[in-house]
């Protein structure tokens, strides 16, 4: 059946339109958002890709060079500490040669092992009885453990030459404080 009176239209209540246009707003901005976002994530992108490159070339040349620097200063001042630190021990040691010396010895060699706490001296003495109160001062030093007289010759101008071995206590060859 076909009506011929027409009807009134219903009308739309206003929750409906508020609804649809709240709608189509998160709509469209979603779309605008998700554009937005994905132009971000492509610079981003292009910005860690410069950084990881940049990481993979390394060091640029100045921070190389001061680098370098920096590493040949430290290996210098590594020399320096163990200078210092051998030159303590070493003076303790040739204190003690200088101080224990017959005036009438002269040595002419030093070979020093620290490992063992040993000593060679080479040298001469003007006479047996200088040699022999040489002998009697580093038998009777404290710092002094072993002791050995060797390779006694007699040299020009009536001059005796030998090789003392000394074996020292440790302490001889820890540094001064």
């Amino acid at each position: 059946m076909v009506e011929i009176i027409p009807k009134q239209i219903k009308k739309t209540p206003p929750w409906q339109s508020i609804l649809f246009y709240f709608s189509l707003t998160i709509l469209i901005a979603s779309i605008a958002i998700y554009f937005i976002l994905g132009n971000f994530l492509k610079e981003s992108s292009v910005i860690l890709t410069d950084l990881e490159s940049e990481v993979k070339k390394g060091k640029t040349a100045e921070e190389q060079s001061l680098e370098s620097r920096i590493l040949g200063y430290q290996k210098k001042i590594e020399d320096f500490s163990r200078l210092i630190e051998n030159y303590q021990q070493a003076s303790k040691f040739f204190d003690f040669i200088q101080e224990s010396t017959h005036p009438k010895v002269w040595f002419s060699a030093v070979e020093v092992n620290r490992n063992e706490n040993q000593t060679t001296l080479g040298g001469s003495a003007e006479n047996f009885q200088a040699l022999g109160q040489q002998f009697l001062i580093f038998k009777n030093s404290p710092l002094i453990k072993n002791i050995s007289l060797s390779n006694i010759i007699i040299g020009e101008n009536g001059r005796v030459e030998f090789s003392l071995r000394l074996r020292f206590d440790p302490q001889i060859f820890t540094p001064k404080n």
